[in-house]
């Protein structure tokens, strides 16, 4: 038993195959680092949109209790917005002057005609727009064809403007101005 060789110790990893873990390709990790960093910008435009938006809102509209209020005018309440400072752009309907201190909101002309239609918006009552515009057209040599509720039409030889003021119990007042021209031949 003297002839007896002890068994060679083999160490453990030496004959095994290696494993290796297989590495992407060098263009797929290059597209996934392109893509992660589009996703990035894609999140950064939209927060920064949003916050642009805010601010703008924010920078355009006026705490309610800053607004001037006459003694003929009652303050906006807090659920209603304040009027905008600023007109959009458009341009006033000529002969038709506007009510002190309107802001105008939207402002449409049609390209084929001279058809406008004004929105504007003020803090007074609906009452006192009906009586200014009543004598203020009348100044103009605007004839008043009707007078309803919440509509005054008045007409200038063929011409019409159709002034609507909505019936509400709100301080700021939003009065629509529709000009229709004359028929051409």
């Amino acid at each position: 038993m003297d002839n007896i060789e002890a068994p060679k110790k083999i160490p453990i990893n030496q004959n095994l195959p290696s494993e290796q873990t297989p590495t992407p390709p060098k263009w797929l990790k290059l597209l996934a680092t392109g893509l992660i960093i589009i996703i990035l910008i894609i999140a950064a435009v939209i927060v920064l949109t949003d916050y642009y938006r805010q601010a703008k809102n924010n920078k355009n509209q006026k705490p309610t209790e800053n607004l001037a209020a006459s003694s003929n005018q009652s303050t906006a309440t807090n659920n209603e917005k304040a009027p905008s400072t600023t007109d959009v752009a458009g341009k006033d309907i000529a002969n038709v002057p506007r009510y002190p201190d309107s802001v105008r909101t939207k402002y449409y002309q049609d390209p084929e005609s001279s058809f406008a239609d004004v929105v504007y918006r003020v803090e007074t009552k609906r009452d006192q727009i009906f009586d200014y515009y009543q004598q203020a057209l009348a100044k103009n040599n605007w004839k008043l064809a009707s007078n309803t509720e919440e509509t005054l039409t008045f007409t200038k030889n063929t011409s019409q403007v159709v002034i609507n003021i909505p019936q509400t119990n709100k301080a700021i007042i939003q009065y629509e101005i529709s000009y229709y021209p004359s028929p051409t031949k």
